[in-house]
């Protein structure tokens, strides 16, 4: 179970999620999206898409829980710069893995090659198509650490650390 949540806009890689959940390669990987936005609608995941479900939004903690609950990998196709992403701060706060592109601060995030997985942006169908199979290979095979992911997150992303991180810079 893999999937995406945030805004639903060409520039997230919907299409290529999409196009993934069609691919008799990825047969075995259900694809769940989250989200709203004047591209994607539930009409358009009405489509004969095999793989993948669509949810709607979501607002509340509680709802946050329940997609951290269906998720064993989250995925950020982005094509444009993205900061730190809250989404992915969020998944790692849950010990859930991701894979993404390497847009804005995507890089910062990383942990290792299974945890964590970073393909270029500009990366084409078959070279995404392959790096989405090896990830769910990897959590399958169950070459995940989710303890190293919040580990990680509690270090540096944690509210925690980041004031701490502040008050040493500021003192």
């Amino acid at each position: 179970h893999l999937g995406y949540y945030g805004r639903l806009i060409p520039e997230k890689g919907i299409d290529i999620l999409s196009q993934l959940s069609t691919d008799d390669d990825c047969s075995n990987i259900v694809f769940h999206v989250w989200g709203e936005g004047n591209h994607y609608n539930a009409s358009y995941f009405r489509q004969p898409l095999s793989n993948i479900q669509f949810h709607g939004s979501f607002s509340t903690a509680h709802e946050l829980q329940s997609v951290f609950n269906i998720l064993d990998g989250y995925l950020l196709l982005s094509t444009h710069s993205e900061g730190l992403p809250v989404s992915i701060l969020e998944v790692m706060s849950a010990g859930i893995p991701w894979l993404a592109t390497n847009k804005g601060g995507i890089p910062d995030l990383f942990i290792d090659n299974f945890n964590t997985s970073i393909i270029d942006y500009r990366s084409d169908y078959t070279v995404i198509k392959n790096a989405v199979l090896v990830f769910a290979d990897n959590i399958r095979l169950k070459k995940i650490d989710p303890a190293l992911i919040i580990k990680h997150y509690q270090q540096k992303f944690s509210t925690e650390s980041i004031i701490h991180q502040w008050n040493k810079m500021l003192s």
